[in-house]
């Protein structure tokens, strides 16, 4: 060790030295586990992580069902009524289609998003420790004192509008609510995607139950 600087480490020799650095922390893949594979919460995940999901995602089969059995008996029966009556019925087909395409691509971004999970913080192993801190705290938002309470199983301080789900067992920043039919929570990021879907199923039950009547209507 003499005439090295502090510090350094004396290999046995410069291909020694060579193959540890080059060595990876675990010789063994089966160490290192991926954020999703440790997760905390209940949400389930596919596809390496890349999708993730409510504690639920049957809830999700259910949803597709009610959604796709309707319209496939509407464009078997339905939309063959308006074609044998010389109706337009190629417009129509093309325009619900569009509609379906949308909404179920707003229920999909609605129940595979991340809805803003907060992660958790390490707590401490001593509950004595947990008992001293304080259940809220206040601080100061744009000039008002704003309460932050404590969160025991994510062990932080929530800010305002995120609450924990107990389904999810996640603290989720806007929290709106756990919506069972895409079984995902609603919060700030996928708030604008559920209202989408929303708004396109209701107009998509709309047009599609004005065209069952019309085509009654024709059938006389």
């Amino acid at each position: 060790m003499s005439g090295r600087g502090r510090g350094e480490i004396n290999y046995a020799s410069e291909e020694e030295g060579t193959a540890r650095l080059r060595e990876p922390y675990y010789n063994s893949s089966s160490l290192i586990a991926r954020v999703y594979q440790v997760w905390p919460g209940n949400n389930t995940f596919f596809c390496g992580g890349r999708i993730m999901m409510g504690p639920g995602p049957t809830s999700c089969l259910v949803t597709l069902t009610i959604i796709l059995a309707p319209s496939s008996i509407f464009y078997a029966s339905t939309i063959q009524s308006l074609a044998e009556h010389n109706q337009d019925a190629n417009a129509v087909e093309w325009f619900t289609g569009c509609m379906l395409v949308w909404l179920l691509y707003t229920f999909w971004r609605t129940a595979v998003c991340d809805p803003g999970v907060i992660p958790r913080r390490a707590g401490y192993d001593d509950p004595r420790l947990k008992k001293l801190l304080p259940p809220s705290q206040g601080v100061v938002y744009n000039g008002r004192v704003v309460t932050l309470k404590y969160c025991i199983t994510c062990n932080i301080y929530r800010p305002p509008r995120c609450s924990h789900c107990k389904i999810c067992d996640n603290c989720v920043d806007k929290f709106d609510h756990h919506c069972p039919w895409v079984g995902n929570c609603i919060g700030r990021r996928n708030y604008r995607w559920f209202l989408l879907f929303t708004f396109s199923s209701a107009f998509f039950a709309v047009v599609v139950s004005a065209t069952c009547v019309y085509a009654m209507l024709l059938e006389g």
